[in-house]
């Protein structure tokens, strides 16, 4: 009979395959399950393999996150000194899983960001990889602006590249034109999402080939060219069939709601919601402040202190920024309490004259639209009327099938 120490690698390798086979919640199921091998074995460095593979590669969310930041905390404890590699790694593990998970367990991680800016600059390709991973996670929470996160996206994937490992330089290329669409910058958002289509395709991988395709069929959609944003859907929709349900539903419903805010009809989405299964439900913060805001719209509004509740869940997540402008929305004619209203204003300006994108959808547009809106119900009507401004000068620039919504969304009009 195998000793774990002597199966345990091959077993993590398989979590790897399901991933890149798209698998992601089978993969993670399955890496905790390993984790708990590892623990009862006292392997230390293959408890830590295995708390990261249950992070996955991408940002997991709700009861995920927590569990990912808990088994990587504990990793993180009783991992050898020596191993500084690994260390490297946990720590983006667990920022990566605290930009959705429970913020407030960042705390426990203590300063890194010194650490991680030095590592950043190791000659290991590997180690300095996951410095520029953490310090990007990181960026949410410092809310520091979208081109920091492009910076430190460009530079992982060339230090993936270097490491030789296609993964990361697919996660790393991807997040490369999330930055643009933050941005606002349609031209190098649509050379970014070219080469990661190209890359992913190469590459093989399920999951990228088909967010790639996304984000194909997003940007062409931004610019209404719409036989081409549909070739690109029809793509995704052949490969989805390869991705777990579960993540194909997420990207769906953000879908969905995007749509629903460019052509105000948020309304309509309340059967939808209504339909929706609790446990997914409950999987992202996300779905519950859209749920507020979908309340509004239907004329069922629902308290500041319980929208201030619900913004104390993401705030400093990746999810901040699209969360802060549901918010603003949900708020409806509602006063903000000074604490929300303060925040919002904080979140919506480290955003400003870029976009909020949810996923791989156009999001909620404008940064701008939703923080003039916010200000004028603050009273401050000048700043309120330079951010309108400006939100329909980006819709013009970046994506003119959202002009229509920025003159409408924004005050006086709103």
């Amino acid at each position: 009979r195998l000793a774990p120490a002597d199966w345990l690698p091959w077993a993590l390798d398989g979590t790897t395959a399901l991933t890149l086979g798209g698998r992601i919640e089978r993969a993670m199921v399955r890496a905790g399950e390993l984790a708990a091998v590892a623990r009862r074995a006292g392997e230390p460095a293959l408890f830590a393999q295995a708390a990261l593979a249950a992070a996955s590669p991408w940002v997991p969310l709700g009861a995920d996150a927590r569990r990912a930041q808990l088994l990587i905390g504990e990793a993180l404890e009783g991992l050898p000194a020596d191993e500084i590699a690994l260390r490297v790694r946990l720590v983006e593990g667990y920022l990566r899983a605290g930009m959705a998970g429970d913020a407030t367990m960042l705390a426990g991680l203590g300063e890194v960001e010194p650490e991680m800016l030095e590592r950043a600059s190791d000659p290991d390709p590997v180690i300095a990889l996951n410095a520029l991973m953490a310090l990007h996670s990181l960026t949410w929470a410092r809310h520091q602006p979208p081109r920091r996160r492009l910076e430190l996206a460009q530079r992982m994937a060339v230090a993936a590249a270097r490491a030789g490992s296609a993964e990361d330089e697919l996660e790393a290329l991807r997040l490369v034109v999330v930055a643009h669409v933050e941005l606002a910058d349609r031209l190098g958002a649509a050379a970014a999402a070219r080469d990661y289509l190209m890359r992913a395709e190469t590459a093989g991988s399920v999951l990228h080939r088909w967010s790639a395709a996304l984000q194909a069929e997003l940007l062409a959609e931004l610019t209404g060219r719409r036989g081409v944003a549909e070739r690109h859907a029809e793509r995704a929709r052949t490969l989805q069939a390869g991705v777990d349900p579960e993540t194909a539903a997420v990207a769906v419903h953000e879908r969905m709601l995007s749509d629903a805010v460019r052509d105000d009809r948020i309304a309509d989405l309340a059967p939808a919601l209504d339909a929706l299964d609790d446990e997914l439900s409950g999987y992202d913060p996300l779905y519950q402040i859209g749920g507020a805001a979908i309340a509004t719209a239907v004329g069922r509004p629902v308290p500041p202190d319980y929208l201030e509740h619900l913004w104390d869940g993401v705030r400093g997540s990746y999810r901040a920024g699209a969360a802060a402008g549901l918010i603003v929305r949900a708020l409806g004619a509602s006063e903000p309490t000074e604490r929300l209203a303060d925040e919002l204003i904080t979140e919506l300006t480290a955003h400003g004259g870029g976009w909020l994108p949810i996923g791989s959808s156009a999001g909620i547009g404008p940064a701008d639209a939703y923080l003039a809106r916010l200000l004028w119900m603050c009273g401050r009507r000048e700043e309120s009327a330079r951010h309108a401004r400006l939100a329909t000068s980006v819709a013009h620039r970046f994506a003119p099938t959202w002009v229509r919504f920025t003159q409408k969304e924004t005050p006086p009009h709103a």
